[in-house]
């Protein structure tokens, strides 16, 4: 896994991914750590965490099947969003995670990793995770 940390707007942004030696890009996550609040989640004080594109990319793959050449559904992206989410809880004590999510793919942050729907957005608390 990559890492690449950079200021932009007045935040900090975090791009992760996964690539092979030759720079192929297998899946990518960008998030925002910013201090200033979203009115539509009455979020609780401290920096907030957003992830802003979760990506893997190739050949899209059900979840009822499985392609061994493809990169879905090989656990990039549940790695990039627990790295995200170690990284907002222990470098920037967020104490929440919120993820611009599609309709599609809000059941799957549900089911898969605790967030709960709030608004346009999936929230998870951080204050519960263990601080490494």
């Amino acid at each position: 896994m990559m890492r690449m940390d950079y200021t932009a707007s007045g935040g900090k942004e975090i791009f992760l991914s996964f690539e092979d030696e030759n720079e192929t890009l297998f899946g990518l996550l960008r998030m925002r750590i910013q201090s200033k609040p979203i009115a539509r989640l009455g979020r609780e004080e401290g920096n907030l965490a957003i992830i802003r594109e979760l990506h893997i990319y190739g050949p899209e793959v059900s979840l009822k099947h499985r392609d061994p050449a493809a990169a879905q559904h090989k656990g990039l992206g549940k790695a990039l969003l627990r790295e995200a989410e170690r990284i907002a809880a222990n470098e920037f004590h967020a104490p929440q995670m919120v993820v611009l999510s599609g309709t599609g793919a809000k059941e799957y942050y549900r089911s898969e990793f605790g967030y709960n729907s709030q608004g346009d957005y999936m929230v998870k608390s951080l204050l519960t995770q263990e601080r490494i």
